[in-house]
């Protein structure tokens, strides 16, 4: 049996206050490692992302984006998205939490529910956790609208 040291939570809850995003009464943001950056996600540019044993499918569908999950066969799982904004200006590069937050669960595979677009400087944070054997993956990605066609549909 593969041991698995402890995780600590991805992110503490947000202390009591205003939601304010303006950097000097933002809830500062506390990221898993590699979750911050410039670099477009994986599952924004294609569409997919492996990471451990999860892998993350990302969907527009009809002005709508979801995700569906894969993890083990019969394992328990359990995914948290939550959502953060990157602060220009005076509070260039700071990055606070949004209070945007939405969880689900499944066995082996699931589908969320429909994540709304995001402002811009948003970026989400997904932790996917294996309920059985204590796996945690973080994934990142940019809540945009899905394309739309220059043309009308006839």
């Amino acid at each position: 049996a593969a041991a698995y040291e402890q995780v600590p939570a991805t992110v503490v809850p947000p202390p009591q206050g205003p939601a304010d995003f303006n950097g000097a009464t933002g809830i500062v943001a506390r990221l898993p490692k590699g979750q911050g950056g410039f670099v477009p996600p994986l599952l924004n540019q294609e569409g997919m992302e492996k990471r451990g044993s999860f892998v993350l499918k990302r969907s527009n569908p009809y002005g709508g984006t979801y995700f569906r999950v894969y993890g083990p066969m019969n394992h328990r799982l359990r995914c948290t998205l939550r959502g953060y904004r990157t602060l220009a200006g005076q509070y260039h590069g700071a990055t606070v939490y949004t209070g945007f937050k939405k969880s689900w669960s499944g066995k082996s595979t699931f589908q969320t529910g429909i994540v709304p677009d995001g402002g811009v400087g948003e970026f989400d944070v997904i932790t996917c956790r294996d309920l059985d054997s204590g796996e945690v993956q973080h994934f990142r990605s940019i809540p945009v609208a899905p394309l739309t066609h220059d043309y009308p549909l006839s």
